[in-house]
């Protein structure tokens, strides 16, 4: 599972005490909604202990002092550091080169976006009002050459159905397929009765064997205009596949997919093995 990694320059400094329960329980929410989504631990340099809440407290004496909220439980649960472990792949890259975030104009340093970008994940924190947008651009430099990094940013919970974070996610978040249970002989194959049966039966045969396959549905009608190999009917577990290069033949397979993002990421599946 991935990590994701917290935005330090997010942190509340100073805030009312009656204003810090909402936004520490706000805080609370996005992390539980990037665990259902996939993420593992929260990453911190320091730990909870090095958020400063005001002149005198931490976050972790805020947790401390409340450890009966729910916020304050998901919290302590989530939390990891640093955030790039000695030996770790993306030591070397923190190493060799040099970095900033673009904002306003700007290049700063924000060390929990950087951590982000270089280990291809994305970077949560509080809600600031100097923290607005869903995705900022690291800038990546060193003696040779300076690259753009877009990582994305969440504040707020919803932030996880937006299809900007969608997007994301079925490239660097695919979903465990769950396995149909069944062996490759007891996955029935229905066909209608025309020409390129035989064609049709062959890849049926073939596809089956495939874990997340539960079922040759039927045929589809054949389409000579279709342009894609396979595409998945939102809403249902099925996949629809026409063999682009044996005669716009097609035929329908019920799959294991749970949702819509485990179906797009079968048809990835498909789509890369077979087309």
């Amino acid at each position: 599972m991935m990590d994701i990694y917290f935005n330090e320059l997010s942190a509340p400094a100073y805030l009312d005490t009656d204003k810090l329960a909402g936004l520490i329980d706000k805080y609370a929410k996005v992390i539980k909604e990037a665990k259902e989504q996939g993420f593992d631990m929260v990453r911190y340099e320091n730990g909870v202990e090095s958020i400063m809440l005001d002149k005198e407290h931490s976050l972790a004496q805020y947790l401390y002092e409340h450890p009966t909220l729910q916020s304050v439980k998901v919290l302590l649960a989530t939390q990891a550091k640093p955030y790039i472990s000695d030996g770790d792949n993306a030591e070397d890259a923190y190493i060799m080169n040099d970095y900033a975030v673009e904002i306003n104009n700007q290049q700063i340093k924000c060390e929990g976006l950087v951590a982000a970008a270089i280990n291809n994940s994305m970077s949560i924190g509080f809600e600031n009002p100097n923290w607005k947008d869903e995705s900022y651009n690291i800038i990546e430099s060193n003696d040779t050459k300076t690259r753009k990094i877009n990582v994305l940013y969440a504040f707020d919970a919803s932030f996880f159905q937006t299809d900007t974070f969608q997007l994301w996610s079925d490239v660097h978040l695919p979903p465990t397929i769950q396995p149909s249970g069944l062996l490759p002989s007891e996955k029935g194959i229905h066909l209608s009765h025309h020409h390129g049966n035989d064609v049709l039966e062959k890849f049926a045969k073939r596809i089956r064997k495939e874990n997340y396959i539960k079922e040759i549905i039927n045929s589809i009608d054949r389409d000579s205009n279709q342009k894609q190999f396979a595409r998945g009917k939102e809403g249902t577990n099925i996949v629809e596949i026409t063999l682009l290069k044996d005669g716009y033949y097609g035929l329908a397979v019920s799959t294991t997919a749970r949702n819509d993002k485990e179906l797009r990421y079968i048809v990835k599946l498909i789509t890369e093995k077979y087309s």
